[in-house]
């Protein structure tokens, strides 16, 4: 098992967890620093909150200014699991959870109004899955509470050139009003908003448009990176 260095009294520990080998890392926030990589822990998910076992893959130190995510909208490691957690495989608690995530995401789009013009709660769409043979881009967007958020991951070899990390990732953050002034403007007719995303910022260039967007029409957001 591999153990992470003590982190200093004022850092916040950010774990990253998988519901499934291969699947996507979530991170979420951890209370005490006795977790471990390879740790399974027990984790809220899901609007209902329902609980899921999954593993815990990576462990990073952050200070309060350089958090990847706001403290008041991440969720919670509930704890480690016990003996007694594991009545079932933990591969069928895996993919249960994995599968009831997906499911939700693809209901969501399906049940969405054509006519609609907005995403609903916390639905997530990919914006841009691409690779080369030195980078690979992954992008996503969601809307919750109705402010935009906008993450992607950036992998491969130049990225590490570029960061001297294989692993970069980076997140832009709307307040409400910028978000609907973001929308009045690329959504005008009152198209299928994810569609409209897709079109105007999906892709390897997305995010560079998204911005050179927002800043010809003095639409703000936060930015920051990891």
């Amino acid at each position: 098992m591999i153990m992470q260095e003590k982190r200093k009294t004022d850092e916040y520990i950010f774990c990253s967890v998988q519901f499934g080998e291969d699947s996507k890392s979530y991170y979420y926030l951890a209370d005490d620093a006795t977790f471990a990589i390879g740790d399974f822990v027990i984790v809220p998910v899901g609007d209902d909150g329902h609980s899921a076992i999954v593993e815990v893959v990576n462990i990073e130190y952050f200070q309060e200014d350089n958090v990847p995510f706001p403290l008041d909208e991440i969720k919670r490691i509930t704890r480690k699991c016990a003996d007694g957690d594991f009545g079932t495989s933990i591969e069928a608690n895996i993919q249960r959870d994995e599968d009831i995530e997906t499911n939700k995401m693809k209901q969501n789009n399906e049940d969405q109004s054509e006519n609609e013009g907005f995403m609903t709660l916390d639905e997530e769409i990919l914006l841009c899955d691409e690779q080369t043979t030195r980078v690979r881009v992954i992008i996503w967007a969601e809307l919750s509470e109705g402010c935009l958020k906008i993450s992607g991951q950036d992998l491969g070899e130049a990225v590490m050139e570029f960061f001297g990390d294989s692993d970069y990732e980076y997140f832009y953050n709307f307040d409400q009003e910028n978000t609907e002034r973001l929308f009045k403007l690329i959504n005008p007719e009152g198209q299928r908003l994810s569609d409209v995303l897709i079109q105007r910022f999906g892709g390897m260039d997305g995010c560079r448009i998204m911005r050179e967007f927002c800043d010809a029409n003095s639409i703000t957001y936060s930015f920051f990176s990891c």
